[in-house]
């Protein structure tokens, strides 16, 4: 029998052929194992494409920044830095506590498995989209089983204090920072987390890292790796927040900041107190405008939103309409 005989008997016996169900379904789930596997390896292998830059060659100065402050509600602007001499890129949010119309959020008590800190993890743009909110920023620190499970398990373990809707959810970690929201348009960076700490009428409040303003005076932080930033400031009293997101996923444009020289661009903004929340990789900003939840944070690297643990929204109230 000739070559092309053989094929086209070959070809011809694959068509007939009737494959049962379970074949099928069991083809179908090693289709998608490998899928899946595949995403995890390319999500693995973007993110470390390109690493923090360790060796500093000269600090940052936040000097004379000519921000052009953007209007996005009353109460509420927003305003981009872009330094090409390092280069840089960062996202500003400046936010009136004592606008009856604002209102603070944190990720609600309903996405709890428990009040040990255990949450069903979701992105950013998610926790955006489902509250309206016109800003919205990831917040602490987290655990997961492996290098892997934050792909795949749905649930993280935050590291310190949460709370929600007036409901403690996470336990205090006296070994990090919190910022805390108050019913009358207040908040506060605590340095260390205890139970003492932590007023009764404390409305919402999430976990960071480390204090790094404090007073107006730089915490000075061992942490010299220049990376993406997610902070928040306080100035007047509490009365006004900063959140402040640093951007360094590819760091051919933007090569993020240390956390001193975090501490120095809170300084020249204004901030009183401020500390870091999580950042790499976690670091998500998103801003409504003109009704419409806009991803302001990352803008450069892989565009793949990490699920996180808690976030923190900003609520106006007539965008709730």
């Amino acid at each position: 029998m000739s070559q092309n005989k053989k094929i086209n008997k070959l070809a011809a016996k694959c068509r007939n052929t009737v494959y049962s169900p379970e074949r099928i379904k069991h083809y179908a789930r090693v289709k998608h194992n490998i899928f899946k596997i595949y995403i995890a390896v390319l999500i693995l292998l973007t993110s470390c494409a390109s690493p923090p830059v360790t060796r500093i060659a000269y600090p940052y100065k936040p000097e004379k920044l000519n921000l052009n402050w953007k209007s996005i509600c009353s109460g509420i602007e927003i305003a981009d830095i872009y330094d090409k001499n390092l280069p840089l890129i960062g996202h500003i949010v400046k936010i009136d506590l004592q606008n009856p119309d604002i209102s603070v959020i944190t990720s609600e008590p309903a996405l709890f498995k428990n009040n040990e800190g255990l949450i069903r993890a979701e992105t950013t743009y998610n926790f955006a989209k489902r509250h309206n909110t016109v800003v919205a920023f990831n917040a602490a620190a987290f655990q997961t089983s492996s290098r892997l499970s934050y792909l795949f398990d749905s649930h993280r373990k935050i590291l310190g204090i949460h709370i929600a809707e007036g409901k403690q959810m996470s336990p205090v970690n006296e070994s990090l920072a919190a910022i805390l929201f108050f019913d009358k348009g207040k908040a506060e960076i605590i340095s260390r987390q205890t139970e003492r700490a932590v007023p009764e009428n404390t409305v919402c409040a999430v976990s960071g890292f480390s204090v790094i303003l404090r007073n107006k005076q730089i915490v000075k932080s061992s942490v010299n790796v220049r990376d993406s930033r997610m902070a928040v400031g306080l100035a007047n009293g509490g009365l006004t927040l900063f959140v402040l997101s640093v951007e360094a996923e590819n760091t051919y444009k933007s090569q993020g900041l240390t956390y001193d020289e975090t501490a120095l661009l809170m300084l020249e903004l204004g901030a009183e107190d401020a500390m870091q929340l999580d950042g790499g990789g976690s670091s998500t900003l998103i801003i409504n405008e003109k009704g419409k939840q806009r991803i302001a944070a990352p803008t450069i690297g892989p565009l793949i939103l990490r699920r996180v643990a808690s976030n923190v929204g900003i609520i106006y109230k007539h965008l709730q309409k």
